[in-house]
């Protein structure tokens, strides 16, 4: 897979894979999250490194390289929970010294 990969998607709900076993610092890739309402970013492969959640509400597709606004940050493997979704989603490696990362996000409506 790559980054910014749809996983699944549902009626209610869409996976992505924001990031698929980085092992150096990436911008990622900024996805669409505008019909949704609700994230969870499921964040492994942490050992050294830290990932940040970033968003925006910009009206068009930001630049890869450009970093939004940090919605939350994981120093460890575990989950990041938004509860209002911005337009546009990446999970970000902002720090990496070791570590194969990988990030999942989970986005649903409230229905």
């Amino acid at each position: 897979m790559a980054h910014g990969e749809v996983t699944a998607k549902y009626k209610t709900a869409l996976h992505l894979k924001l990031v698929d076993a980085a092992v150096a610092v990436i911008d990622g890739v900024w996805m669409d999250a505008g019909l949704y309402e609700l994230g969870k970013f499921d964040i492994s492969g942490i050992s050294n490194a830290t990932v940040t959640i970033n968003g925006s509400n910009d009206a068009a597709k930001p630049a890869d390289a450009t970093h939004g606004r940090v919605l939350g940050t994981a120093t460890a493997d575990g989950f990041v929970e938004i509860l209002v979704m911005p337009r546009w989603i990446k999970a970000r490696v902002s720090v990496w010294v070791a570590g194969t990362i990988s990030v999942l996000a989970m986005l649903r409506t409230a229905r």
